[in-house]
């Protein structure tokens, strides 16, 4: 199991108590830290607001940019992280992975402000690294993943309850037109001009239903006089001129 974390804006977002904590982990002198941690501390910042400066007040976390100490405070702020690690896998609270049966272990691995952690993968460390991380990053855990790019993230089986969003997003579309005063042929314009816009985008990951044309209702389904092979041909042919949802959703599914 790997996870990679970009840890945005790290020089902004370093807590002053854990770059203390860092340097007094590594046995600076007392003195020599004391200094340190003025020369950080006694930043004042000022912020334009209209063109005006506000006045000045004392941020609570972050190193300068441009600062000889900085990349050094942050090499230390990392290796504390990283020794925080080793101290899972020596108490056996975590198993690292290994390259090769004879190889090192091997649980991070650091890269300017990228971090990408190993760990075997089973359920109890998936569930003691999704503790660590959140104690570190304050993150919750939620029940579902949400949405990436406008595609739902989902972790479980997908069943019928999880695909309801998408008839919920046809229906919010069709709410200001009467489908019942409509004919078949009035059926017909509204997939073509409505419906089936709404799902080109979510049936490149997700699959979406196809009884809107014939009518339904919250009591049941109305019967089909004709199926839907025949309704997918061209109108040449007798058919409506309708694209196989399922031949469409196939093909964009190929381009993953």
């Amino acid at each position: 199991m790997a996870i990679k974390i970009d840890l945005e804006k790290a020089y902004d977002r370093v807590r002053w108590d854990f770059i203390d904590k860092s340097i007094q982990a590594v046995g600076i002198p007392e003195y020599l830290r004391k200094v340190i941690m003025l020369a950080i501390t006694m930043a004042t910042i000022q912020v334009l607001w209209n063109g005006v400066p506000t006045e000045k007040f004392k941020p609570a976390r972050g190193i300068r940019q441009g600062c000889p100490l900085s990349p050094y405070l942050f090499i230390l702020c990392m290796e504390w992280l990283g020794q925080s690690f080793q101290s899972s896998i020596s108490s056996k609270e975590w198993t690292p992975i290994k390259l090769s049966r004879a190889g090192p272990n091997l649980c991070h691995l650091f890269l300017a402000d990228d971090l990408v952690i190993f760990s075997k993968a089973d359920i109890k460390h998936e569930e003691d690294l999704s503790h660590r991380l959140s104690g570190i990053l304050g993150y919750q855990k939620v029940q579902e993943l949400g949405k990436y790019l406008g595609i739902p993230l989902f972790h479980k089986r997908i069943t019928k309850s999880t695909m309801q969003f998408v008839v919920d997003k046809v229906r919010s579309k069709l709410g200001n037109w009467d489908a019942k005063q409509l004919s078949i042929a009035g059926h017909f314009t509204l997939v073509q001009s409505i419906i089936l816009t709404v799902p080109n985008y979510l049936m490149q990951s997700i699959k979406i239903p196809k009884g809107f044309i014939w009518g339904t209702s919250t009591g049941g389904r109305k019967l089909a006089l004709v199926d839907w092979g025949t309704i997918c041909q061209p109108r040449t042919c007798g058919g409506l001129g309708l694209r196989r949802l399922q031949e469409q959703n196939s093909s964009f599914l190929l381009k993953l």
